[in-house]
């Protein structure tokens, strides 16, 4: 029983949040509002310590294991400098196509220069 109402929820936010939906345009304009009146009463700063700590909340709650999703999140904010870095074939490829591309150019600046000379 608990599980079909979580799916009906479910089917419901998802058509709420197609965009052009009415429903998601006042969801919005209601955020939206609530954002601009604790602008304005509490300040930039109690505002912004306000939406931190809701997004800690939500990552919070919408983590299965929050060890690693917190290690996850400190990884790719913070990455770790001992880490190697791998190429691959394709990204090799891309490099040596980028090389041959400056030596042709190195080689065509010379030509062009030489023959925009006047000659006497």
């Amino acid at each position: 029983m608990k599980n079909s109402i979580l799916k009906g929820i479910d089917k419901h936010m998802h058509e709420w949040n197609k965009p052009g939906n009415p429903v998601r345009k006042l969801i919005y304009a209601g955020a939206f509002f609530v954002f601009g009146l604790m602008l304005i009463y509490l300040g930039f700063w109690k505002t912004l310590l306000v939406a931190a700590l809701t997004a800690a909340g939500y990552f919070i709650g919408a983590s299965d294991n929050l060890e690693d999703s917190a290690r996850k999140l400190i990884n790719k904010l913070f990455p770790p400098s001992s880490k190697k870095v791998t190429y691959g074939p394709e990204d090799m490829e891309k490099v040596k196509k980028a090389l041959d591309e400056k030596k042709n150019e190195a080689k065509q600046e010379p030509a062009q220069a030489a023959s925009a000379e006047p000659k006497e």
